[in-house]
């Protein structure tokens, strides 16, 4: 059996259709699907109402994502444990050909995350930001890490190397990035897709992306990922003016590199895409300063 979990935080808005997707699955293997909440919505009311055979666990207070998927797991029983965020629509297949690469072997995999808010700007801005590594467009291959918004894990693997890290942000990579250290292979298959739900405003654009900035120095301060060099101080002082080109650079320079035909959505909203390589830029320093101002506290 497989078990889906669903980490949700004021989705009341896209729990059914993501729910409705899930279990019209065209798959033969047994499933289970739990949503572990964490707010005050109306949703316990829609999931208990429309979806009754799904697992709902209300936590008393808010949790971060990554500590929702532990508690998924813990209450779980599959061999083998799958999650999609909220606001994510899979595709009709994306069950079958998730348990298709556990069977081949993998005890990783990972899908691709479609834009489903492409007509809004600052989704489209935000995508090649966030999203660029898991695009539809992106080649079938082994990769270093997956996007906990569409994956699947043996269980064996949280067995001998632990659960996500309790973090606001960057939880999937981080337990990517031992799971890939201690030789674990990891497969991405594009054709594992969902469709994201991202109905985003300027400033909720601006604040994910000083957000996701902060919590990249954060998370290159509890593991050695591709970057870390530039927590440096010496370093992060002398680039830092320079971050929000080096990260425009290293977005149009993958998405080259991926061939995923990013180039457009990059290039039509420009503007707003090079402002959230610096606003990523900003929460990244501002990630260095707390942990200055913590250093001089203690």
């Amino acid at each position: 059996m497989i078990s889906i979990i669903i980490p949700r935080y004021y989705s009341q808005l896209t729990i059914s259709e993501c729910l409705r997707s899930l279990t019209a699955q065209k798959t033969e293997e047994k499933f289970e699907i739990l949503v572990i909440n964490s707010s005050s919505d109306e949703t316990h009311k829609i999931v208990r109402e429309y979806f009754p055979t799904v697992q709902f666990i209300q936590l008393k207070k808010r949790v971060f994502a990554g500590a929702a998927r532990n508690i998924g797991i813990q209450k779980s029983q599959g061999d083998r444990v799958a999650f999609i965020d909220a606001d994510c629509i899979p595709s009709s297949d994306w069950l079958s050909k998730i348990i298709s690469w556990h069977r081949k072997g993998y005890r990783v995999v990972g899908g691709s995350i479609a834009n489903g808010s492409h007509e809004n700007i600052f989704s489209k801005a935000e995508y090649p930001l966030e999203i660029l590594e898991f695009s539809p467009r992106n080649a079938k291959r082994e990769v270093k890490f997956v996007s906990a918004a569409n994956c699947s894990f043996s269980r064996e693997i949280f067995d001998n190397q632990g659960l996500f890290p309790d973090i606001r942000a960057g939880e999937d990579l981080v337990l990517c990035h031992k799971i890939a250290e201690k030789g674990e292979k990891i497969i991405f298959d594009p054709d594992i897709k969902v469709s994201h739900k991202n109905e985003i405003n300027f400033k909720q654009y601006v604040k994910k992306q000083i957000m996701h900035g902060k919590h990249s120095y954060e998370i290159r301060q509890m593991e050695k990922l591709s970057g870390s060099f530039m927590n440096n101080p010496l370093v992060l002082s002398l680039l830092l003016p320079l971050f929000p080109f080096i990260r425009a650079m290293r977005v149009i320079w993958r998405s080259i590199h991926l061939k995923n035909k990013l180039m457009y959505d990059i290039m039509s909203t420009f503007p707003l895409f090079f402002l959230g390589c610096v606003m990523w830029s900003s929460g990244y320093a501002k990630g260095y300063a707390e942990q200055l101002l913590n250093r001089k506290e203690l």
